[in-house]
């Protein structure tokens, strides 16, 4: 799901898997940019403000993450025949993504994007373990995350704790 607001070394790291690899690629674009999101919606708050707005039948997550990711992957699952998609999402991420984990484990069906498998192999590894796996497989590093960086993602992204020490390390420009 390119977003548009990824950060460069993430452009820069998907185009170097698409070398090393010769990868079959099937890349989304966002249904509204990031910024028309925010003059419309404002920029995101903590998911666990969107809790509340869940239990009154409003949206359960930022409005840029439905129009940046969530329907333009629904779309290339249909048009594609995707059935199943395998993350790289870790608990330790995020309260969120630690949350949904141990709700629906490693491995669940979702009707979100259509009829969909989630895998989450990686949900319970650390950092250190992920790191290892790289290193024993040959794999390259996003080198956003030589950074300081948690998570990889939307650059102006101001959903989840920590976002502004995280953005002005790895981006002081978009920071400022």
């Amino acid at each position: 799901n390119n977003t548009g607001v990824e950060y460069p070394e993430t452009y820069a790291y998907r185009d170097l898997l698409l070398k090393l690899w010769d990868l079959n690629l099937i890349e989304t674009k966002p249904i509204k940019s990031f910024w028309k999101c925010v003059k419309e919606y404002g920029f995101p708050t903590l998911r666990v403000n969107y809790a509340w707005k869940k239990r009154e039948k409003k949206m359960d997550k930022p409005e840029c993450c439905v129009y940046l990711k969530e329907l333009p992957m629904k779309k290339a699952c249909e048009k594609h025949g995707i059935e199943a998609s395998i993350t790289g999402l870790r608990c330790a991420e995020s309260g969120v993504r630690m949350f949904v984990i141990a709700q629906r484990g490693q491995v669940y069906h979702t009707t979100r994007w259509g009829s969909l498998w989630r895998y989450h192999p990686i949900a319970f590894w650390n950092r250190a373990q992920v790191n290892q796996y790289l290193a024993d497989h040959n794999i390259p590093m996003n080198a956003i995350y030589s950074k300081g960086k948690d998570r990889s993602g939307c650059m102006p992204c101001t959903g989840f704790l920590n976002w502004e020490k995280q953005l002005a390390r790895a981006n002081p420009k978009m920071y400022r």
